[in-house]
């Protein structure tokens, strides 16, 4: 994956349409959090869709939260649906990837988190979609 497409989905809400997506953005301007850290120490991968990604071995409770508060403002938002929960924070590194002997340890250190964003993907080439914003908010505390 190309450097400025990495990013940590905490919501999938599918193709939106230009209604849709204002009610995603009102959803999103109701959020409130604090930055925080997450830890990069793992790298796994996935055989049913054959990506490799890097992630915390396990979520940190600010992912967490911060997943299930966007989850909270899409269902409570005209989508009125709940996106499906969160179930490994992770950055995919590389599609189409052939099986790994043994997932490795990784110490690429912290991802400061200090804003989320709505984006839309782009269909690509074989290497992925690209990402466009939509619309982004700081988390507080996030600094620069």
């Amino acid at each position: 994956m190309e450097a400025e497409s990495l990013h940590c989905t905490l919501a999938y809400l599918g193709p939106l349409d230009q209604k849709q997506a204002q009610a995603a953005i009102s959803a999103g301007d109701s959020i409130h959090a604090q930055a925080f850290d997450m830890p990069i120490d793992y790298v796994g991968f996935w055989p049913h869709n054959r990506i490799v990604w890097a992630g915390p071995r396990v979520s940190p409770p600010e992912v967490t939260a911060l997943a299930a508060l966007i989850a909270d403002a899409v269902a409570a938002s005209s989508l009125g649906y709940r996106p499906a929960a969160l179930t490994q924070a992770h950055l995919t590194l590389l599609r189409n990837a052939c099986a790994p002997r043994t997932p490795a340890p990784l110490a690429l250190g912290l991802w400061r988190c200090n804003e989320f964003v709505l984006a839309r993907s782009i269909a690509g080439n074989a290497s992925g979609a690209r990402y466009e914003i939509v619309a982004r908010w700081p988390l507080a505390g996030g600094g620069d």
